[in-house]
């Protein structure tokens, strides 16, 4: 992991690969690296204690593991954690086929829970990635792995609005492929459920200020780019919401996971100007730009601070008039 993104901050560096092609590299790393643990932590799990029947190895082992954040929307940084989920399609009656057996249930929260422990066990070097577990059912109360129909059952009655926010992001990066299928068809039944607009607004708004950090003359870290008024959590905000309403008429906004990717179908669709849709694509990249700037800098250059202020300015624009009350 470090040998590549010393590569990738090198090209970065030398302006070889842009800042969302520097974002897609250490996405890519990161799926791998997850996929690679997850086949360790299969065998040696259904070595200890057997495997269920109908699952027989890491590629038929309905399961899937799903990516939030921006692992699953392809917007990776060199600090970046994963949001992680075990998705599980098995009856829950069912018994490994060994002297130690356990359930169904025991079986997958034990093959993740395996995972997290290689991801972040640290070592000489560090560790691989801190883990964030908490878009799970329930959050932190809930159960380490959940089957498809619980998921499906909470995403339709219990969710709230954030995690129909969080799934628009959500894509399936390692387990059993035909269970990635009936994923997607879940995901896009729970996302193209008709929506209340001035609900969804009122709970978009409610998020957006409980992670908001303070204003300030000049920004001094990543993070600023981030939860600042008018940073990414801004447009991201303002796509997912956008998502929200529309994806019953187009269902088309469920191809894509990635920020960008989606503001120019939104622009495509004609659901916003077009205008706007382009130009938020320019500055969402160049928000990235500056945050993987200053991961590997401590400061960042005067004239891309001037920059940021304007976009920081024009992003609240757009935001006042998408989201906010008349």
């Amino acid at each position: 992991k470090l040998r590549n993104e010393l590569i990738i901050a090198i090209k970065q560096l030398d302006q070889e690969i842009s800042s969302q092609e520097t974002s897609t590299l250490l996405t890519n790393l990161a799926t791998l690296i997850v996929r690679q643990v997850y086949q360790w932590a299969w065998n040696q799990v259904s070595t200890r204690y057997g495997v269920l029947d109908g699952a027989p190895d890491a590629s038929q082992s309905k399961c899937v593991i799903v990516a939030y954040g921006n692992l699953g929307g392809d917007a990776m940084n060199y600090q970046s954690d994963l949001d992680l989920v075990l998705i599980f399609d098995m009856e829950q009656n069912k018994e490994t086929n060994s002297e130690k057996s356990v359930s169904t249930l025991e079986f997958y929260a034990k093959l993740f829970q395996r995972m997290l422990t290689m991801l972040t066990s640290r070592t000489t070097s560090g560790v691989l990635y801190e883990i964030d577990t908490r878009l799970r059912p329930l959050g932190n109360e809930g159960l380490l792995a959940v089957s498809l129909s619980g998921f499906k059952h909470y995403q339709l009655e219990q969710a709230w609005t954030y995690e129909h926010q969080s799934l628009v992001r959500a894509r399936v990066i390692a387990g059993d492929s035909m269970l990635a299928e009936q994923f997607y068809k879940v995901r896009q039944q729970i996302l193209q459920i008709q929506k209340d607009q001035e609900k969804t607004k009122k709970d978009i708004k409610k998020m957006r200020k409980r992670i908001l950090m303070p204003e300030v003359e000049q920004l001094t870290h990543a993070k600023q780019v981030k939860n600042c008024p008018g940073g990414i959590v801004d447009i991201d905000f303002m796509v997912q919401y956008t998502v929200l309403i529309s994806a019953k008429e187009y269902p088309q906004l469920l191809e894509e996971t990635n920020t960008v990717a989606l503001l120019r179908g939104i622009a495509a669709l004609n659901i916003w100007p077009v205008e706007m849709a382009e130009k938020l694509v320019t500055i969402y990249q160049f928000y990235q730009q500056c945050i993987l700037t200053w991961t590997l800098a401590t400061t960042l250059p005067r004239v891309l601070q001037k920059e940021l202020q304007e976009d920081l300015s024009m992003v609240k624009q757009y935001w006042q008039a998408l989201l906010e009350d008349e």
